[in-house]
């Protein structure tokens, strides 16, 4: 334990204990923002400095000129509640700063004790896959950092799709592909120079037999998917400007739409 004062941030769901470190939240959870040290400390600033796209400025709260929401006065915040209408999902990093990050009389060597950025709370992706967050260290794994749940991400993909295989990166251009040829298939960032469909051919294609596709870009273009069967017709059509995941299950006849989600 640091010689106070010290900055330690805590967060209490829904009214239980506070804790630190990672907090896994849900839709509508109510979080209450702390600082372990409230006896010596004399004033606290608190801030959500990440946080996932369309999450706003909480109730009480203020936003300085990065779209930083903070909060200064007493040692714990107004309630932070997660969004339970919106499709959110994502991870928050949280910062606490205490007596101004003026050390006084311990000195400069006691400036990395005035500042805590090591507790975060994240929102769950419906599907279970795991957000990045930028700046992201220790919070959400001790000791692999981010590469911890990105780890997880990939064997929830390879559970997801048990004897799949990653094909050839769809390129820019029209194209059929065979799930013989690789079950999942991504269209890197900075590929499409134009509005481009693929067609999911019928080749080794089976009753439930899934082809996945990435489509990992912000480019102002779309991608249609096409069902190669015999009902043909555009089965999904990935927007201009949004990273999405799409998969496609055969009903031993056609592909059809079975999953989707955005990238965020």
């Amino acid at each position: 334990m640091p010689s106070s004062p010290y900055a330690r941030l805590l967060i209490a769901k829904n009214g239980g204990l506070a804790a630190a470190g990672s907090i896994q939240v849900a839709p509508g959870d109510s979080l209450v923002l702390s600082s372990e040290d409230f006896a010596t400390v004399k004033a606290w600033t608190f801030s959500i400095y990440e946080y996932p796209d369309g999450f706003t400025e909480p109730s009480g709260w203020d936003t300085d000129d990065s779209d930083v929401f903070f909060f200064s006065g007493t040692y714990t915040t107004p309630a932070v509640t997660i969004p339970s209408t919106a499709p959110m999902w994502g991870k928050f990093l949280c910062r606490l700063e205490v007596n101004g990050m003026v050390p006084g009389a311990l000195g400069d060597d006691h400036l990395p004790f005035m500042r805590d950025e090591s507790t975060g709370f994240h929102l769950p992706a419906p599907n279970g896959v795991n957000d990045f967050a930028f700046l992201e260290t220790l919070q959400f794994d001790a000791v692999r950092q981010s590469i911890g749940p990105q780890k997880a991400n990939l064997r929830l993909l390879a559970r997801k799709h048990p004897g799949g295989s990653f094909g050839a990166f769809l390129a820019n251009a029209d194209a059929t592909i065979q799930y013989g040829d690789g079950s999942i298939r991504v269209m890197r960032p900075a590929t499409l120079g134009a509005n481009r469909y693929v067609t999911l051919g019928t080749t080794g294609a089976e009753l439930g037999k899934i082809i996945e596709i990435w489509r990992l870009g912000v480019e102002n273009f779309t991608l249609a998917i096409i069902n190669g069967g015999a009902g043909a017709g555009t089965k999904h059509t990935f927007a201009a400007l949004t990273p999405q995941v799409a998969s496609f299950r055969h009903d031993g006849t056609n592909w059809q739409l079975h999953e989707l989600w955005d990238i965020v």
